[in-house]
């Protein structure tokens, strides 16, 4: 939400339920999925973005501005969202 705060955008994108549940095995999509600053934290992010891609068509998504350096040690993984998404504009990713 700071992102879109920061930005001036948060008058302009409404979210209905920030704490909604992700339950893939239930086969529920969504238009638009935000993951900014998210999969740099977890250990095997390939999965979880094999899934949103079955899930979404659209993906709000930072991978070319995570630092992996000592000043962001909880960086722990590299990912690549290019076998699922082709990027659109700045953080903008659309399903392949």
């Amino acid at each position: 939400m700071w992102r879109f705060k920061k930005s001036d955008l948060s008058g302009q994108i409404v979210i209905e339920n920030e704490n909604f549940p992700i339950d893939f095995a239930k086969g529920m999509d969504w238009d638009f999925v935000v993951a900014m600053d998210v999969f740099e934290h977890l250990e095997d992010p390939e999965p979880v973005i094999k899934a949103i891609h079955k899930h979404t068509e659209w993906l709000f998504c930072n991978p070319d501005q995570i630092k992996y350096n000592w000043l962001a040690p909880q960086h722990i993984s590299k990912f690549d969202l290019t076998p699922y998404f082709k990027h659109v504009d700045l953080y903008l990713w659309r399903r392949k």
